[in-house]
């Protein structure tokens, strides 16, 4: 007997026919649900939800695969740096003394603040 429609074992050929009808690169279907994962969990959407939608047995195994396109992975990281090397504000002056230490009216003056990194 002769299967006829798409079939599990014919369906990749399917694909691909559609894929060059329409112009497409050849990609393989499992590169679609890649996409697809991707573009949610990059959204930002529950990855809970993705995982269960992929069929995973347990989310540590979307985590696995995905974490690196998790939104906003090194931001906190990265915004603590700034809070260290944000540049002193215009108000905040440097007391700049003589060398010796010794404090001197003459030599002891008030200078803005560096702007510029050292």
């Amino acid at each position: 007997m002769e299967e006829r429609g798409i079939t599990l074992s014919n369906r990749p050929l399917y694909f691909y026919k559609i894929l060059a009808k329409a112009g497409l690169r050849h990609i393989r279907i499992h590169d679609l649900r890649h996409t697809y994962a991707t573009l949610r969990i990059g959204k930002g959407d529950n990855i809970l939800d993705v995982s269960k939608q992929l069929g995973h047995s347990s989310v540590k195994i979307t985590l696995d695969v995905y974490a690196h396109w998790l939104p906003g992975g090194k931001k906190s990281e990265v915004d603590g740096l700034d809070s260290k090397t944000e540049p002193k504000k215009e108000n905040d002056a440097v007391e700049v003394k003589p060398s010796n230490g010794v404090p001197d009216d003459s030599c002891t003056r008030m200078l803005p603040p560096c702007t510029q990194g050292a």
